[in-house]
């Protein structure tokens, strides 16, 4: 009897990062947005090196609460110093952000019912 180990490589991989309670504490710090794009670098990075032929669709990072939030703020530097990395060819970079947000740049209650996870119609 023969047995043969079958490994998949994924065409496509997506990157979507989402917050959780750490921004909270790395907001506190001004090399916040700096600190989270060098983590999701090094994810980048991983991915590279041990699935070479993968492409990556990164995402930026989804928009939270109002447009002063201290908390996008960080997140809008962070996806910017990411997005720096879409080459077009094996990482590309998807920015729906405008999708979740109203005439005046905040996130309706409708669609993020807390500013920060989606809801239903967020969906």
């Amino acid at each position: 009897m023969i047995f043969v180990h079958k490994v998949y490589v994924p065409l496509f991989d997506h990157i979507l990062i989402k917050c959780k309670a750490f921004f909270h504490d790395l907001a506190l710090h001004e090399d916040s947005g700096q600190a989270i794009a060098k983590g999701i670098n090094a994810i980048i990075d991983t991915i590279q090196e041990k699935l070479p032929n993968t492409k990556l669709i990164l995402h930026r990072i989804f928009p939270r609460g109002r447009v002063n939030d201290p908390l996008r703020i960080v997140n809008d530097l962070a996806s910017s110093i990411v997005a720096a990395r879409a080459d077009n060819e094996s990482i590309y970079y998807v920015d729906i952000n405008q999708k979740f947000l109203d005439e005046n740049g905040h996130v309706p209650i409708s669609i993020m019912g807390d500013g920060l996870h989606l809801t239903a119609e967020g969906y």
